[in-house]
């Protein structure tokens, strides 16, 4: 039986070296990094393509950016209500009420979530290579009139 190849010049089919794999997993996202690392570790030859970012949906841009975000609110609404506990600031610095006005700078808000989704895609990159899977970014893309056989 033939086994799936993989092709990392999509834009030129003839000139780049066909190379044969046990797997081949299309998409970096939590079940295809998972799959790739499992059977990569279990001895089979195996490429997976993510054309974007690894992590997929859950870190890149829904579960992680929205925890995120909920830890943000929920730091806000403990500092809005310290005046309870009796936190307050120096006269100074706007005194007691100072705290229960505090708010989230956006700015700032985007870059603790784009280092927090960074550093997760970056930790699941620097797993691939001791897992013995072979990463390509870029697109794949299925072509020719044969699908692909596992052995």
């Amino acid at each position: 039986m033939s086994q799936p190849t993989v092709n990392s010049d999509a834009t030129n089919q003839t000139d780049v070296p066909v190379e044969e794999v046990d797997l081949l997993v299309v998409g970096g996202g939590k079940a295809g990094k998972s799959l790739a690392m499992l059977r990569a570790k279990a001895g089979d030859k195996v490429v997976m393509v993510e054309r974007d970012k690894v992590g997929g949906t859950c870190i890149n841009v829904a579960c992680i950016p929205t925890k995120t975000l909920i830890s943000a609110a929920r730091v806000l609404r403990e500092v809005q209500g310290s005046k309870a506990y009796g936190v307050t600031l120096p006269e100074q610095d706007g005194g007691a009420d100072a705290l229960a006005q505090a708010r989230i700078e956006l700015a700032s808000f985007r870059a603790r979530k784009e280092a927090v989704v960074g550093g997760m895609v970056a930790a699941h990159e620097k797993m691939f290579p001791a897992s013995g899977m072979d990463f390509v970014k870029g697109t794949a893309r299925f072509v020719g009139s044969a699908p692909s056989r596992s052995p």
